[in-house]
């Protein structure tokens, strides 16, 4: 194209009062081919949409993909570590070899030990996968895993003492006797499934979480086992369907008693990890673009490594800004220092937060330790 086949548009043209007089002339034209034919009986319709107006561009709020509960994704987590558990157990201790009371102790603490393994681990991860932490991820799951192992181990050792103590002080063996039995040891080697998570974030609430949901699901497990055996005919299949049910009744029940008894939580709003909760538990939580933070916001570049933190002085809690940048907004203003309350916006960078305390907890009263 040359330069003669260019339009050329000029300071006197922009000014020149007839560009305004054919803008008017344009847009009385556009209002008339677009106007509603007036409808039958009398009715109208709104003016249609308006669009190519020219205004101060607003970034639109990063949104993310829907993420699962706490309760569904912790639930999940135990049962896909109760399936890799049980597909381990079968493979290994399928020729086991029992002779003897004492084989049979030590092949169930083995046997406890590797389910235990699988849905520690499982549970101790999930929270740093849901968060997209890979340090937290592992360091969770492998906390997980050892207390797993080993609690489990331990557990299912003092759960076959009591099955076989229960079953021997009854001269008459009913399924009644042996579902109790059951239980109970169930029970006590499903408490050791969810500290992971809690020992890995250094939280006595998270530990105590997981020990409460555990030991339920343990118990829901080992009332389950026999029926299902009954029905199903098969100890392989019995074992697969109860150690699904004792793997997702731990993770759900862990999930539930975390909704149960948290003081304060975030929610977000908008954001990659929108739908996401953070329950609130260390003092302070620290929020910011590194991994080792408890809340931990990546790929944005308007959150630095440490950016806020979240404390409470034993009554209300407050949230704090480092003297960032980009800042820490609560409801829309810009905070150093804020005492938090129900129903704030807190947003940083392109996150944004509810922030939640528990129903019949009013200000002035001690949050939990």
């Amino acid at each position: 194209m040359s330069d003669s086949d260019k339009i050329k548009v000029s300071w006197d043209d922009i000014k020149d009062p007839k560009v305004d007089k054919e803008l008017t002339r344009q847009q009385q034209v556009q209002s008339q081919v677009f106007a509603p034919a007036p409808a039958p009986g009398g009715k109208s319709y709104p003016p249609p949409r308006q669009y190519g107006s020219i205004a101060p561009s607003v970034p639109a709020p990063v949104t993310g993909r829907r993420m699962l509960t706490t309760p569904q994704y912790t639930g999940l987590a135990g049962l896909i570590g109760a399936l890799i558990g049980w597909a381990i157990t079968e493979l290994v201790l399928r020729d086991s070899g029992i002779t003897s009371a004492e084989d049979v102790l030590i092949h169930t603490a083995i046997w406890f030990g590797l389910i235990g393994a699988a849905v520690g681990g499982a549970i101790g991860a999930v929270e740093g996968i849901m968060s997209r932490a890979s340090d937290k991820a592992l360091k969770g799951g492998a906390i997980g895993l050892a207390v797993g192992v080993v609690g489990c181990a331990i557990g299912g050792f003092v759960a076959q003492k009591i099955y076989t103590a229960i079953l021997h002080s009854s001269d008459d063996i009913s399924i009644g006797s042996v579902m109790l039995a059951r239980v109970i040891g169930w029970g006590v080697a499903g408490s050791f499934l969810g500290l992971g998570q809690g020992m890995a974030m250094g939280s006595g609430r998270k530990t105590r979480n997981g020990l409460l949901g555990g030991l339920g699901g343990g118990l829901v497990g080992g009332l389950l086992f026999d029926p299902i055996c009954m029905a199903v005919k098969s100890d392989v299949v019995s074992r697969l369907i109860g150690l699904a049910l004792i793997g997702s009744a731990a993770g759900l029940l862990m999930g539930l008693v975390e909704q149960w008894l948290k003081d304060a939580w975030l929610h977000v709003t908008t954001g990659p990890l929108t739908g996401k909760q953070f329950v609130i538990y260390k003092n302070p939580t620290v929020i910011g673009s590194s991994p080792k933070c408890d809340i931990y916001l990546f790929k944005d570049p308007a959150i630095e490594p440490h950016h806020a933190s979240i404390s409470h002085d034993g009554r209300v809690y407050s949230i704090e800004d480092v003297g960032t940048p980009a800042g820490t907004l609560v409801n829309g203003r810009r905070v150093g220092r804020q005492r938090l309350q129900t129903g704030d916006r807190v947003q940083l960078g392109s996150t944004s937060f509810l922030y939640s305390e528990r129903a019949g907890r009013p200000s002035g009263t001690p949050a939990s330790a």
